[in-house]
């Protein structure tokens, strides 16, 4: 039951983050089946490759690279 719930909450935390840092549906499915598949393995590797930043922060980055 709670390695279940833990699987559970890991794919869709998994799959929260990484809408707000990627606009590519296959990158946001592919990174949400690499947890569903791999478990704790998938989210480490998953944490060293996603996106340092997010959507949002980009966005900022850029209107204060042309202000």
């Amino acid at each position: 039951m709670f390695s279940s719930s833990l699987w559970i909450s890991l794919v869709i935390s998994t799959y929260r983050d990484v809408r707000t840092r990627a606009r590519d549906p296959l990158v946001q499915t592919l990174a949400t089946l690499l947890v569903a598949v791999l478990n704790l393995p998938g989210v480490l590797v998953y944490l060293i490759l996603r996106p340092p930043r997010t959507l949002e922060e980009e966005y900022q980055r850029t209107l204060e690279e042309e202000a």
